[in-house]
């Protein structure tokens, strides 16, 4: 009995995003912290780097070494170690901190069709906005000619939920602040966003915020339950009356609230119409979910399951169909 509470207790925490991301950030922490306690001259080689951005320079290579030194287009100066550290330490640094940014907008992201590409984007954008600075920074002109590229290629992508700006526009921030070698600043932009967004997402703010009457705040009045698609009412809908095969989902979950958040983006997508009937606890801890749903015509159950799996991934443990 005992072993199955602990191993109930290590899934649960296993599977909590908080712990999660704690202990990925603490790893990274410490694999930075180390790597200058144990190569000291990394920490000159980025702080020569941040330097010579404030300095500026005659090219992008930085000023020839003087009398006596390497040429300033040798394949030695080029591959010397004070140009390659900062710029691979800059890199791995902007993707290590822009991947839990990724995991936090696919666990509270609303959009289940662009929910794939722009995570997939959150985390190689920090990357090319860290090389880019590496180009530019103490050059003008290739400032300007980056300028007429981007210019030229006239990127047309529109993001369709304004949440989706505000997760790039942060990746933007982490690329630019560790292409200037201000890695701390990433560090804690990464972890104060992730953290502030898991707060809202978490606390459901401004779900049914009090409304203002003259100069006083009067709390929301009671809402009646409203069908998860915001159509018509389930006696007005076709299919609530019995019309068409009505199909009972089991969705087994670590956390319920997240489970249904994602059973109902699923449903939106497949069903006509559904409710959720009832949650129950099962033997080893988890949450089962028991949902009755009406599929639209051309769709199948093993295809709403297999939605449902994917958009979950650790949060959903297994997803079962019957004929109601």
């Amino acid at each position: 009995m005992r072993s199955t509470e602990a191993t109930t207790s290590s899934s649960l925490l296993r599977h909590n995003v908080v712990v999660r991301l704690a202990g990925y950030y603490a790893v990274v922490l410490f694999i930075f912290l180390g790597l200058g306690v144990l190569f000291p001259s990394i920490v000159d080689y980025m702080d020569l780097e941040r330097l010579r951005v404030v300095t500026s320079t005659q090219d992008l290579f930085g000023a020839a070494g003087g009398e006596g030194g390497p040429s300033l287009y040798t394949t030695e100066a080029l591959f010397r170690a004070e140009r390659i550290v900062p710029v691979l330490v800059s890199m791995f640094g902007a993707l290590a901190l822009s991947i839990p940014v990724a995991w936090v907008y696919t666990w509270t992201s609303s959009q289940p069709k662009t929910r794939q590409a722009v995570a997939r984007t959150l985390v190689v954008l920090p990357i090319a906005i860290a090389f880019v600075v590496f180009l530019v920074k103490g050059s003008l002109p290739l400032a300007f000619s980056l300028a007429g590229i981007v210019a030229a290629v006239r990127f047309r992508t529109s993001l369709s939920d304004v949440t989706d700006a505000v997760f790039l526009f942060v990746v933007i921030g982490i690329g630019l602040s560790a292409g200037v070698q201000l890695l701390s600043v990433a560090f804690l932009a990464s972890v104060l966003f992730t953290g502030a967004t898991l707060a809202v997402w978490g606390t459901r703010f401004a779900e049914h915020p009090a409304r203002l009457e003259g100069l006083r705040l009067v709390p929301a009045g009671p809402v009646a339950p409203r069908d998860p698609t915001g159509a018509e009412s389930a006696e007005k809908r076709p299919g609530a009356r019995g019309e068409g095969p009505q199909t009972v989902f089991l969705v087994y979950s670590s956390d319920s609230d997240q489970a249904e958040r994602i059973a109902n983006l699923a449903f939106g997508q497949f069903a006509k119409e559904w409710r959720l009937a009832r949650v129950t606890q099962s033997d080893d801890g988890g949450r089962l979910l028991e949902f009755h749903v009406r599929l639209k015509k051309r769709h199948e159950p093993a295809t709403v399951r297999d939605s449902i799996r994917e958009a979950g991934g650790s949060v959903i443990l297994d997803v079962t169909s019957t004929p109601g």
